[in-house]
Parts: structure tokens; sequence; C-alpha cells
């Protein structure tokens, strides 16, 4: 070996080690090359970080051997996606090297190193395990090291075959990280937590945020929600990443009951994550839901009742109730529903852009999409009944239901349909889709789900299935068979969880049969302090 081969190797040690000034005060003594120029760089970089004084002497020129060429093109696109976040640029940019590679063979171990970066940038940023999965099954089998299968098991995870990632990693060491998301995506979260802790990279990024999400998992929202802000407000400087863990705080939030704050964090992800419907979703649902939040408070009877009755007409044995048009304490603001429905129109755009894309989730299935499709043409029929623009609410309720959807999105379709027929006078249409046979839970699975199973549960089967029963009763009201309504309205039964409506309703029903002493009883029953 030659001294300038025995001071390169030197060079690289002393790289390797962090002593980046050693390694240029080396490279300075051996003669001029490409070669020399770029490790120069890359060992300056690693004393100033400026990566702009980086990325200009990452250039190509026709002097450079095929191996310094794609050197150039590697340290490049890794300083692109590490330092500026522009990953598909540097995508490009490894895709172009990668083509012309194959053609000029190079180094097996340059090569290697260029498809193992390109395959984690798939993984990473645009969240395509297939693309991934597919450049590194086609890396000679003897290149197959811990770096490789651990990447082909996060590729699986991702695309939710947790059986063949738990394959991959039999051959491995214990990889906490992946092991433990392997578990959180079975819906063994305590399990999760447990390999979690064993991590020794217990301060990186994706470890804090893998605890806040699994805490999350446990039922433990606030602990969670600490968890996400405390990355965010610790790893402010770095400006990529965090940028994930906003979006996860977001959605912790949002289901938390932190509408406010939600809806802030979503507004400033909105620029990185324009194509990804499930976002517009959020961000039209979290403006919504700062206003609609008290809309099952409507359905407690304690509450309203002391304002069901507006004044009284005379008096003594002569006196008369003036009953309340309308017991509906929750008012929406139409500049905010016009904006959530801008929200929501976004979203169904992007399933006609070529971009589509869920990132940054993983891999969604064609189950998932059509979830979050349904329910972005379920909350446009919402707002434009709140606008009271009726016919382009039952284009968007029966776009939904031609999506064949199932438990809760089924039946908040049919409610929207049937309420929109009423409104059309078209109640033997509307009676039709205002069955409570409709409010029946349907196996989904955890990965096609569009909102968590406990948000769901606080409110369907058991609310949905009296509002259907009650719109029902009033579409029989309607038609003018009040024996049906009643029989309708007894199924919903009594109790401090009936909507004040449906008393409203049975009393509306008595009078207008002639029944004054019933509705006399109705209001002894319900309203005692009126007696």
């Amino acid at each position: 070996m030659d001294k300038e081969s025995e001071t390169a190797i030197q060079a690289q040690t002393e790289y390797d080690r962090g002593s980046c000034q050693d390694c240029i005060k080396l490279l300075d003594t051996l003669s001029d090359s490409k070669g020399k120029l770029l490790n120069r760089s890359i060992a300056q970089f690693g004393l100033d970080g400026d990566v702009d004084l980086l990325l200009s002497r990452l250039v190509q020129t026709r002097d450079l051997t095929p191996e310094q060429q794609v050197l150039i093109d590697y340290n490049r696109a890794l300083t692109l996606s590490k330092f500026k976040g522009l990953y598909d640029e540097a995508i490009d940019l490894l895709e172009n090297r990668k083509s012309i590679v194959t053609t000029n063979p190079v180094e097996d171990q340059i090569s290697m190193q260029l498809n193992l970066l390109l395959s984690t940038l798939y993984l990473e940023s645009r969240k395509d395990p297939q693309k991934a999965l597919t450049i590194l099954n086609s890396l000679p089998e003897s290149h197959s090291t811990e770096r490789i299968l651990r990447l082909k098991a996060r590729c699986h995870l991702q695309m939710g075959s947790s059986k063949v990632a738990k394959k991959e990693l039999k051959s491995l060491s214990s990889d906490p990280l992946i092991r433990s998301c392997m578990e959180y995506q079975r819906g063994n979260c305590k399990k999760a937590a447990k390999i979690l802790s064993t991590s020794p990279e217990n301060e990186s990024i994706i470890f804090q945020n893998n605890e806040a999400l699994v805490l999350y998992g446990m039922g433990k929202k606030s602990t969670s929600v600490f968890k996400f802000m405390s990355i965010l407000t610790k790893d402010s400087s770095r400006k990529h990443i965090p940028i994930e863990v906003a979006y996860n705080l977001a959605a912790a939030q949002l289901f938390s009951g932190n509408f406010v704050e939600s809806k802030r964090i979503f507004s400033k992800l909105t620029p990185h994550f324009k194509y990804n419907p499930r976002l517009w979703l959020r961000s039209g649902e979290t403006s919504l839901q700062q206003q609609t939040q008290h809309f099952l408070e409507d359905i407690d009877l304690n509450r309203h009742k002391q304002n069901m009755v507006s004044g009284f007409v005379g008096e003594g044995i002569h006196r008369k109730l003036v009953l309340m048009n309308c017991m509906s304490q929750t008012k929406l603001d139409p500049d905010v529903v016009s904006f959530a429905n801008s929200c929501f129109l976004n979203g169904l755009n992007c399933f006609q852009s070529k971009y589509l894309t869920l990132y940054p989730s993983n891999v969604s299935s064609e189950q998932e999409m059509s979830r979050i499709k349904t329910a972005l043409l379920l909350s446009l029929a919402f707002t434009h009944l709140v606008l009271d623009e009726v016919s382009l609410a039952h284009s968007f309720a029966k776009a939904a239901l031609a999506m064949n959807p199932k438990g809760y999105q089924k039946a908040l379709a049919n409610l929207y349909v049937g309420e929109c027929y009423l409104l059309m006078d078209r109640v033997t249409d509307a009676l039709v889709h205002l069955n409570p046979a409709l409010a029946v839970e349907e196996p989904v699975s955890p990965d096609d789900q569009v909102l968590p199973s406990d948000f769901i549960s606080s409110w369907f089967p058991s609310s949905c299935k009296v509002i259907l029963t009650y719109n029902q009763a009033l579409s029989q009201t309607l038609k003018g068979d009040y024996d049906k309504a009643n029989e309708f309205l007894k199924l919903i039964g009594s109790g401090d969880t009936v909507p004040i409506h449906v008393i409203m309703l049975a009393i509306y029903i008595q009078l207008q049969q002639g029944y004054i002493d019933g509705a006399k009883a109705l209001i002894r029953q319900h309203l005692p302090h009126l007696r």
C-alpha cells in the first residue's frame, strides 16, 4: 500500500471518529483530485454545517469517474432530504442516477448505498413501501445485511403485514422500535410500551413519537398530547421530522376535544400535506367541532326542559303554556360552516389528483380510501344542510350512499338523505331512509377506521338510533299517521337521555288527535315544576 492510500485511510478513520479538522489536515496532504475535493467538502460540512455551501460543491462535471458521479448524487440527495426536506428532488436525482448505473455498472458497495437511500426515502417520505420493497428485493441475496432486513420489516409493517414483518425480524438481533411498532399495529399497546422501554434510542424523535402514540392507544390521551408537545418544543430547531409529529399532535388534540388547538396545527400543516384528503377532512372537522361539540347535549332532557316553555297566557285554570318552537341551543356560524365546507371540497378534489396521498399516514387500503371519501361526502351533506342548500346536500348524501358504506357511515348517509327528502316535502321517500334498524354496528377493520373506536362509541349506535327513530316519527306525523308516529316514539322510551324534541313531538301529536288530557299528562310527567 502506497503512502497516499495510507493517508486516505487515516483521513477516513478521523472522519468516522468525528475529528473533521484532523481529517481535513490529512486530506490537504494528498495530491489534488476530484475524490479529494469531494471528501474535503463533506469534512468541511462536518465543521461548519453550511448546507448551501455543501450543495454548491456537490455538482457533476464531465471529468468525474462513474463512481464519483454516483457519490456526488448520493451525497447531494442525502443533503437535500435530510437538511432541506426536499424529498421529491432527492428521489428524482437518485432514480435518474440509478437508471444510469444500470447501464454503466459501478462498485457494488456504491450501488448498494444508492439503493438503500432511495428505498429509505420511498419508505419514510412518500410512504410507498411497495416501491421500497421492490428496490430491496432487487439487491443480490449476498447483500442481505441487517439494515436491509430491517427496512424490509418496516415495509411490511407499513403495508399492514405484521406476520411477514415478524418473519423478517426473526433473523435480526433485538430491534425494540420495530418490534414495538409491530405490537402496536396488532393492538397490543401494553406489550408495545414494554418493548419500547428497552430501546437505547430513547432520546430520538422516532422513539418519543412512538411512545406518545402508544400512550394514546392505551387511553392516556392527555399524557400523549403532552409528549407530542414536548417533542415539538424540544426539537423546534429541526424543521422536517417534527412535521409528522405535529400531524399526530393535531389528530390527538382533535380526538381529545381540544378543537381550537387542533385547528391551529392543521392549518399550519396544510401546505405540507395538501394532497392528503384526510388532512382536509380533519381541518374541516376541527372547525365544526368547535361549534357542534354540544349537539349531543340536546339528548339530555334535564338540561333543556326548563327551556321548553317560553311563556304563559292567562291565569289559574285558564292558564295556557306557550311552547318553544326550537329547542336546539347550538347555533352555527355560517362563515365557519362555509370554511369547513371548503376544506371538505378540497379533500374530495384530492381523489381527482394524481398526487393523492395519505402521507404522513401509512399506505392505505382500498377500503380505507373508500371510507375517507365517504366521510368527506357525508361532511359535505351536513354542511350544505346547515347552509339550507338542500339540493346539494341531497346530492352528496346520495353519493355517500352509492359508496356502499357500513356502520355509522351507512346510518348517517341514510339520515341525511331522509332529512333532505323531508325538506323537499317527499315524506314517503324519507320514510325509506329514516329506518332505526340502520343504526347497527358492522365489523370494520381497525386499519380502515376513519374515526377512533372510542370516539364513535360515544354516540353510535345508541344516539344515532334515537335520532333516526325521532325522524321516522316526525315523518309519520307529517304524513298524518299519528298512531304510527306514537309507536316510534314509544321505541325511544323515556328517561333523562331522551331528546326534548321527542317530548315536544309527543305533546303535539296528542293535541292534534284531540287528546288534551294526554298532552297534560306528558307535561306533568316531564315538567313537574309546571304542574
